[in-house]
């Protein structure tokens, strides 16, 4: 099926199967004081499959217009939910009220659990259902239902449902709800929790036979962080058949079964480290979206570049190389190497201030910005009203080729954005791909950034360096569980000619002394260079 939004991922069963996911997600996810999330499962793909389920259950709600309270998850997303002691004699509250026998209408159910549940243990169920609004509580189990009960309803007669069971029902299902943003707040803690689940199985989701794939579920978290009020699950056209094969739990059907799948692809370590580092890339998003949203801000309480800001908007005039660096000298030297009659200039990470062309020798240069959050960019923008003459594209330095034909640029440049991706040496395959035979790649980086928020601030999971190797500069790009020296790479797999790699000061006036530039200089081979380098490696 192609991707996109799928209609048989929107029926109702999409709620009922949530509600029927939720007591086995919290039977095997626990996150201790510590923020440790685990799964106590041998198939952990199943886990994430209903932890998805449940996203879209919550997305659909949203954006349905639906006015109910949903579950209650906080900042970890498995918070306990705070409640007052409610026992046996619970009779009501402001939140709950309570009847003396179960009413005559329950409704549909969205959750049992069998056996001795305490009151307090079920309003909690309860809390974590987003369609739960009454219960049916006794001395055998807790029993969710999505019907709002009204003060003084109907009850079974006495005698004919056990004396100890009754309905406790939401007051705030009665009232005019505005809280409808809260079902989206949902949709962003269940697939906050759906990307701490995905650790566990980046090895083994894509071959199980879950209806869910790795790259779509990054896929949709980005989506989620961008535009999360307009958010539904879209489908991945890499996963054939649609949800259409399974419309979802059928009454008198076979319970959640969470047995491992019979067959696991073996995956390197180095591409188990690398999916990590993938997962943990796109959490970061969020912290780097907020970021961004300040430097559009038009509130001088909260941008302190408003004034480039401003003359952005009205020039295209933005500051994008540092001091000292001569684009039109590597455009000029490219160009010297028979390149095609349109010159261009690629800025990839550019973030969201595009620049206006560069002016090389009295001629503008076309300038092509490349982002992998333009898309949160471009709706930011628009929130402010904002018309800049200038625009990214989107499209991540990891994908480069898919977003441009190769042999496009003569120049491709890159500051202080690579150790923000989730592979930076692909990220400079990509780019050495789109650059022109003979052309430069040029990269602007401070040195170690990732070190002082120890990998985990955001975005930053790498450090750039430099290292001596028997008399020449080596550039070194590393973390605590992989490191690469790039020059080598390059160099021995063909993709470079030449890798220059200096070390200068940090171009801030307000940095430390000991503060340094990662610069380096990467020449894509010439169409004979490259002959040249396979016949030598066919001749050793």
């Amino acid at each position: 099926m192609p991707g996109g939004e799928d209609p048989s991922f929107s029926g109702d069963w999409v709620h009922q199967l949530c509600g029927s996911a939720y007591p086995v997600i919290f039977r095997v996810v626990s996150v201790d004081q510590d923020d440790t999330f685990t799964l106590s499962t041998d198939c952990p793909a199943g886990v994430l499959s209903m932890v998805l389920v449940c996203t879209q259950s919550a997305a659909l709600q949203h954006r349905a217009g639906a006015k109910q309270e949903p579950m209650s998850f906080h900042s970890n997303y498995l918070e306990q939910v705070e409640t007052v002691d409610r026992g046996a004699d619970f009779q009501g509250d402001a939140e709950w009220g309570a009847t003396p026998r179960v009413v005559l209408q329950e409704g549909e159910s969205v959750g049992d659990f069998y056996g001795s549940v305490s009151l307090n243990d079920c309003i909690s169920h309860c809390d974590r259902v987003p369609r739960c609004m009454s219960i049916a509580h006794g001395p055998h189990g807790c029993h969710l239902k999505a019907r709002c009960v009204q003060p003084g309803e109907d009850m079974v007669p006495p005698g004919e449902q056990g004396a100890d069971y009754r309905t406790l029902f939401r007051r705030s299902c009665s009232l005019s709800s505005t809280k409808e943003n809260r079902y989206m707040e949902e949709m962003q803690n269940m697939m906050g929790m759906a990307l701490r689940a995905l650790e566990f199985c980046l090895h083994c989701l894509d071959a199980s036979p879950w209806p869910f794939l790795l790259e779509e579920v990054l896929q949709n978290y980005a989506l989620a962080v961008e535009a999360p009020e307009h958010f539904l699950w879209q489908r991945s056209s890499g996963r054939p058949p649609s949800f259409a094969a399974f419309p979802g739990p059928s009454p008198g059907g076979e319970e959640l079964s969470l047995e491992p799948p019979s067959s696991k692809v073996p995956i390197s370590a180095v591409r188990l480290t690398l999916l990590r580092l993938q997962v943990r890339w796109i959490r970061g998003l969020e912290m780097e979206a907020d970021f961004w949203r300040g430097k559009l801000s038009l509130n001088p309480e909260e941008n302190v570049s408003l004034e480039r800001l401003k003359r952005w908007l009205a020039t295209g005039e933005v500051p994008w190389t540092l001091p000292g660096d001569d684009l039109c000298y590597y455009l000029q030297d490219a160009r010297s190497r028979g390149a095609a009659n349109v010159p261009r200039i690629l800025n990839t990470g550019s973030g969201p201030l595009a620049p206006k062309p560069l002016q090389c020798q009295n001629k503008d240069v076309k300038v092509v910005a490349a982002d992998g959050l333009a898309r949160f960019y471009l709706k930011v923008l628009d929130e402010n009203e904002m018309e800049p003459p200038y625009l990214p594209v989107q499209c991540p330095v990891e994908e480069l080729h898919l977003c441009f034909p190769a042999a496009h640029f003569d120049v491709v440049h890159i500051r202080n954005a690579l150790d923000h991706s989730f592979d930076p040496v692909l990220g400079i395959e990509r780019m050495l791909q789109v650059t022109r035979p003979g052309g430069w790649v040029l990269l602007r980086h401070a040195r170690n950034e990732g070190v002082p928020g120890k990998f985990r601030n955001g975005l930053h999971q790498w450090a750039f360096d430099v290292e001596d190797s028997s008399g020449e500069v080596h550039f070194l790009i590393w973390n605590p569980d992989l490191r690469a020296d790039v020059t080598n790479h390059l160099l021995s797999t063909g993709h470079a000619a030449e890798v220059k790699t200096r070390l200068l000061d940090h171009p801030s006036d307000d940095a430390p002394e000991d503060e340094k530039y990662v610069w380096v200089e990467i020449r894509k081979p010439t169409a004979e260079e490259f002959a040249s380098h396979l016949r030598l490696k066919g001749s050793g």
